[in-house]
């Protein structure tokens, strides 16, 4: 692994443990999530094979890949404060999803 693997791993890490706590629900923090992941797919997501069991096996790992993303959805909880701000929250759950 080169230091950019390393920052990137740290910054996702980060992330998921910084949705842990209650935060206000801006387009900063929807955002921030988006960019990292970003970032972290053109890093990592090259082309694959499609021959033999490969397409099986990447068509599986999407749907669970996907189901990990629904289950993380779910069960995250969204509310607003006395002051009406919008703050969500991941529990353990969502972050073990990520």
């Amino acid at each position: 692994m080169n230091l950019s693997d390393y920052v990137i791993d740290i910054l996702l890490v980060a992330l998921v443990l910084r949705q842990v706590r209650p935060r206000a629900l801006t387009p900063r923090s929807v955002l921030l999530p988006i960019v990292l992941l970003a970032a972290a797919a053109s890093q990592y997501l090259k082309g694959f094979p499609t021959t033999g069991n490969d397409l099986l096996m990447d068509a599986v790992l999407v749907v669970v890949g996907a189901a990990f993303g629904v289950m993380s959805g779910l069960t995250t909880k969204v509310y607003s404060d006395s002051s009406r701000r919008i703050l969500c929250q991941a529990g353990l759950v969502a972050a073990s999803a990520w």
